[in-house]
């Protein structure tokens, strides 16, 4: 993960917004024998600058099958904490573009210069490698935010598409457009006359990001359903079963009110592991 990255996932800036002074909206009385002037329009704001998000032939929300049709094959695809990593060469073989994919998506598009290499290697804001920190501030104006004494330069929206920029040695060797990852659809069960969750082949489908959240989602589902006289399913064990080349959460339910058992199958392949 590049420091880049690392500013991203901790970037909480709130921005204050510009008001316009109220017009007064009583007509300012007419001296005698004035003729009628012509209505001066109200001024309009001006839009803020469109914050571009696209560079180096790929655009933020892009899927992985819209990059590999524009760039070809990834030089290696590395997972981390973030999203998968895929790495291109770009710029002659002197910049490295970082793709950080998550949820299907382009999610930060990132060019560092490689090590003992140089490049003059722009991006369609105004900024380009090696320049200086002043010099980026010239082309770019005021930033929305510096970090580590300067060694990171942010620009754009607090809570949309960000440009950072990474100096080393007082030059820009690095540059990376991202936006905030979207939240995660919550997590759901399925259920239907087929996925009662008595049996491993009658499981449950778990439909969740991550295992921690299907975990909640059973547990939840568990809980609000009754048994005998108003009573409750009390979970007393559970097994992760591995079958067909499928995992399942199975859970040993005991009714709080008549000490009924019954177990329940929930099919989470789909967030196993992860």
């Amino acid at each position: 993960m590049t420091p880049a990255l690392a500013v991203v996932a901790s970037l909480i800036v709130s921005l204050l917004g510009r008001g316009l002074p109220a017009l007064d909206a009583t007509p300012a009385p007419e001296p005698s024998g004035a003729t009628f002037a012509a209505a001066v329009p109200a001024p309009v704001p001006t839009a803020s600058p469109q914050v571009i998000a696209s560079w180096l032939g790929v655009s933020l929300g892009e899927t992985p099958k819209d990059v590999r049709s524009q760039l070809g094959k990834p030089r290696e695809i590395v997972p981390s904490s973030v999203g998968d990593l895929w790495h291109y060469d770009v710029d002659n073989g002197n910049v490295t573009l970082e793709l950080v994919i998550a949820q299907g998506q382009v999610l930060n598009i990132g060019a560092r210069i490689k090590d003992g290499k140089q490049s003059t290697l722009a991006d369609p804001m105004g900024g380009a490698m090696g320049m200086s920190a002043q010099a980026l501030q010239s082309a770019r104006g005021v930033p929305l935010a510096t970090y580590d004494d300067g060694a990171s330069i942010a620009y754009g929206e607090a809570a949309g598409v960000r440009w950072f920029y990474s100096l080393d040695g007082g030059a820009v060797t690095g540059i990376e457009v991202s936006k905030p990852l979207p939240p995660a659809a919550p997590a759901q069960i399925l259920v239907d006359a087929s996925h009662d969750g008595s049996r491993v082949d009658r499981a449950m489908i778990v439909k969740a990001t991550t295992q921690e959240e299907a975990t909640n989602a059973e547990l939840a589902y568990l809980h609000g359903l009754q048994c005998d006289s108003g009573g409750s399913w009390q979970v007393s064990g559970q097994e992760l079963v591995p079958a067909g080349g499928k995992f399942f959460d199975l859970y040993h339910t005991t009714c709080t009110t008549s000490k009924a058992v019954r177990d329940y199958y929930f099919d989470i392949t789909s967030s196993y592991g992860k």
